[in-house]
């Protein structure tokens, strides 16, 4: 599986450096910027469309033709399915890590000044859950339709959740008393088992694929 990972980093950062670098840019750019709003609406965004990583992954695949060659090689389904599985959470670990060390360089030299550190904890939350939570819907019918037919509901998805976060930042008097009854902690756990259904049910989509 690690070849497989491999080829993925390699396809994105041929072909998409640009996307890769305005993620980079928007968990680390994005805190010392002093915008409030700003940095609540660039989290959450960035999370999603890191989410949208795999998904991208496989629609270069298709381009490529490269299921055909990858049979030929010694590379189980389970292992070409779960690999996108795994290249989600990798990438949201790295993205994750990459904006806790910038809001720990951050908070030492600032304090609390620019963002509570309690609303930020709950902003990470909130934005791993979401990046997990896009894949693990749109995964199954990428993989059941193809990327291309996928494509709209992966797009449909994202928009809805960047509409939601643009509508909970204008009325946060309406979603707040909601995000208070739940253990924040909870949000990123049960997007995480969701994946693992997502992921259970993609395999048992890509085993009955002809390729």
């Amino acid at each position: 599986m690690k070849g497989l990972l491999m080829k993925d980093w390699l396809v994105l950062w041929r072909k998409n450096k640009l996307i890769l670098f305005i993620l980079f840019s928007s968990v680390v750019v994005s805190p010392f910027l002093g915008s409030h709003f700003f940095l609540i609406l660039a989290f959450p965004i960035a999370f999603t469309f890191t989410g949208m990583l795999s998904i991208t992954t496989i629609s270069f695949d298709e381009q490529s033709k490269w299921e055909q060659y990858a049979i030929t090689m010694p590379y189980s389904r389970k292992e070409l399915v779960l690999s996108k599985f795994v290249f989600i959470i990798i990438a949201l670990s790295v993205i994750s890590l990459i904006s806790f060390f910038t809001w720990t360089i951050l908070i030492i030299f600032h304090g609390n000044r620019i963002i509570d550190t309690q609303i930020l904890v709950s902003l990470l939350m909130i934005s791993i859950s979401v990046g997990l939570v896009l894949p693990a819907i749109n995964l199954p019918l990428v993989i059941k339709l193809g990327a291309e037919k996928g494509r709209a509901v992966t797009i449909i998805s994202a928009v809805l959740i960047v509409l939601f976060w643009f509508d909970f930042l204008i009325t946060p008097n309406v979603f707040a008393p909601i995000f208070a009854r739940i253990n924040i902690v909870l949000f990123p756990i049960f997007a995480l088992a969701l994946l693992g259904v997502s992921a259970f049910i993609s395999l048992k989509i890509y085993e009955k694929r002809e390729l």
